[in-house]
């Protein structure tokens, strides 16, 4: 089935999400009322401000898979943040996501290449610990 309901929250089989370089999922901005509803059990929310509506991280993270989409250079910050896990509760609702079974980052040699470069350093922290 394309949703299972048999679960706590409805899920879908594969959801794929946009980002943006502050962080943003979806329509789930950082620090917003929205993000903050994380936990909750929420499955759409009312975006603050607009006539929008948005599905929230935890019906994201419901998904059996998430395709993450994070593409360009400008979004190499929030590409690191999210895939080191170095953000605040809220700051970056792209790295909360995290799909029952897989979650696949789909990104580009320049998106990534800020992670990469944080990779290579702790390879060499580890190096020097030997």
């Amino acid at each position: 089935p394309s949703i299972d309901h048999s679960g706590a929250l409805p899920s879908v089989d594969m959801m794929l999400l946009g980002t943006g370089d502050d962080g943003h999922c979806g329509c789930i901005y950082p620090d917003s009322p929205e993000v903050k509803l994380t936990g909750l059990g929420k499955i759409v929310v009312p975006v603050t401000g607009t006539d929008a509506v948005a599905v929230t991280v935890d019906f994201m993270c419901a998904a059996k898979v998430v395709v993450v989409s994070a593409a360009g250079s400008n979004r190499a910050p929030m590409v690191a943040k999210a895939l080191s896990g170095n953000y605040g509760d809220f700051d970056c609702p792209a790295g909360l996501v995290d799909a029952k079974e897989e979650t696949i980052w789909f990104v580009d040699e320049d998106s990534v290449a800020e992670f990469d470069e944080m990779q290579d350093d702790d390879d060499f922290d580890d190096d020097e610990d030997d």
